[in-house]
C-alpha cells in the first residue's frame, strides 16, 4: 500500500465555532480518506470536543494547554512549529483561523530558509474580515508563503482573494463545511404562536451583535407583540447583554441558557442572524433545515443560498428586525413560501452526495499539486 502523504491541520484550539466544527465535517465526509491527518494546535481549548475529534482523527499535538491562546502562546508557537517541520517534514499543511494562520505561516517561511523544506501550504478563510488591523497586515506580509486558498464560500472567496493580496496564480477553492441532513417541513402555522419564539445560536461577541435582537425585542414588546428570544451560546458579551435585560424589565422574554449542541432540537418559530459580518453561517443552513424562517442581516453565504428565501435587513437596524417579525406573523402563508424555497435551494446545494464530491474533487486537486497520483476513495 502505497504511504499517504501527510496533511496538518492547524488551529487556534478545540472548540464549539463553526471553523472547528467545520473540520470535524471534513473528517466524517472523507475529505482526509486519501492523507494522513495530523492535527495541531495553538493551544487544547475545550477537553470535550478535543476528546470528540481525537476519536475521530487520532491523538493532536497541542503547544500549551490553556483554554484559549494568550500573546505567549502566540508569540512562541512559530519556534514549536518549525522545529515540527524540520522533524517531520509534512505534505500540506492547512491553516485555519488568523493566530494560527500566521503562526504557521513564520514556520513555513524560516523552515524554507534554514531547511529547504516547504510543504504545500493552504489558508483556510473563514471570514472576510479579520478580528484586528494587525492580522490583515500580517495575512498580506505572509501571503506568499500560502499555495492555495479554501475559502468556506463563494462570498468569502472572492473577497479575501483581494483583500489579502493574494498572487494571481494561487488557486481558490469553495470547500463545503455543511452537508444537509434530513429537512424537517416547514409549519404551516409559523408565527401564529402565543408567544411568538425567536431563536439565535453563536458566540456572544460583539460581531455577532445579539444586542440589535435584545433591541428589537424591546420594541416588538412596546408594539404589544407578545414574543420570547433565547440565544444558545456562550462568550465575553454576556454580562453586557444580561444587564440589557434586567435595565428594560426583559427577564421574562430574553434568555441566555449558554451553549447546547443541539439547540437545533428546541422548539422555535423563527431564526434571527445579526452578525455585523460572517463567512458561510452554518447556523442560517441548520435553520433552514429545520423549517424555519429566518431574518438575517445580508453579508456571507446567506447573500447566496438565503436569495429569495431569506427575510434580509440591509441596515444594523432593530426596527428593521421587529418589522420582519411582524410581517411573518401577519402573513405565515408567504413564511411558508419562502422557507419552502429555502430548502429547495438547500437540498441543491448543500446535499450530501453533492458535498462529498465536491470535498473529493478539491482533495484530488491537492493531491494533483503536491504529485500524488489518484484520487481519495470515495
Amino acid at each position: 500500500m502505497a504511504t499517504k502523504p501527510k496533511l496538518w491541520w492547524f488551529v487556534n484550539r478545540f472548540h464549539n465555532g463553526g471553523a472547528e466544527l467545520g473540520l470535524e465535517h471534513l473528517i466524517q465526509h472523507g475529505f482526509f480518506d486519501a492523507f494522513d491527518l495530523q492535527i495541531l494546535t495553538l493551544c487544547e481549548g475545550d477537553k470535550e470536543f478535543r476528546a470528540r475529534i481525537e476519536k475521530q482523527a487520532g491523538t493532536a499535538k497541542v503547544f500549551r494547554k490553556k483554554s484559549r491562546p494568550d500573546i505567549l502562546t502566540w508569540a512562541l508557537s512559530p519556534i514549536w512549529l518549525f522545529f515540527h517541520i524540520i522533524r517531520h517534514k509534512p505534505d500540506v499543511m492547512i491553516l485555519s483561523l488568523p493566530q494560527a494562520n500566521i503562526a504557521g505561516r513564520l514556520a513555513v517561511a524560516v523552515s524554507k530558509i534554514l531547511h529547504s523544506h516547504k510543504p504545500y501550504v493552504i489558508s483556510f478563510e473563514h471570514n472576510t474580515v479579520l478580528a484586528k488591523p494587525i492580522y490583515e497586515k500580517l495575512f498580506k506580509f505572509l501571503n506568499t508563503q500560502i499555495d492555495a486558498v479554501f475559502a468556506d464560500c463563494r462570498e468569502t472567496a472572492d473577497v479575501v482573494k483581494e483583500k489579502f493580496s493574494y498572487p494571481s496564480h494561487v488557486p481558490t477553492y469553495v470547500v463545503p463545511l455543511y452537508a444537509c441532513g434530513e429537512v424537517k417541513a416547514p409549519s404551516e402555522n409559523t408565527g401564529r404562536a402565543t408567544p411568538v419564539r425567536l431563536l439565535s445560536a453563536g458566540r456572544l461577541t460583539t460581531v455577532k451583535n445579539h444586542i440589535l435582537q435584545l433591541e428589537a425585542v424591546k420594541i416588538l414588546c412596546d408594539r404589544g407583540v407578545d414574543v420570547q428570544l433565547t440565544i444558545y451560546g456562550d462568550g465575553s458579551q454576556r454580562a453586557p447583554l444580561e444587564a440589557y435585560i434586567a435595565k428594560h424589565g426583559l427577564e421574562k422574554r430574553v434568555f441566555l441558557p449558554g451553549f447546547a449542541r443541539d439547540w437545533m432540537s428546541k422548539e422555535a418559530d423563527i431564526y434571527l442572524m445579526t452578525s455585523k459580518y460572517e463567512g458561510l453561517c452554518i447556523v442560517i443552513l441548520e435553520a433552514v433545515q429545520q423549517g424555519l424562517p429566518v431574518i438575517a442581516y445580508r453579508t456571507g453565504g446567506v447573500k447566496e443560498y438565503g436569495q429569495d428565501s431569506a427575510y434580509f435587513i440591509d441596515t444594523h437596524c432593530p426596527i428593521a428586525v421587529a418589522d420582519h417579525v411582524e410581517n411573518i406573523i401577519k402573513d405565515p402563508d408567504a413564511a411558508y413560501k419562502k422557507i419552502t424555497h429555502g430548502q429547495i435551494i438547500l437540498r441543491e446545494m448543500f446535499g450530501k452526495s453533492n458535498v462529498i464530491k465536491k470535498l473529493h474533487q478539491v482533495a484530488g486537486e491537492v493531491l494533483n499539486k503536491i504529485g500524488f497520483a489518484g484520487k481519495p476513495s470515495s
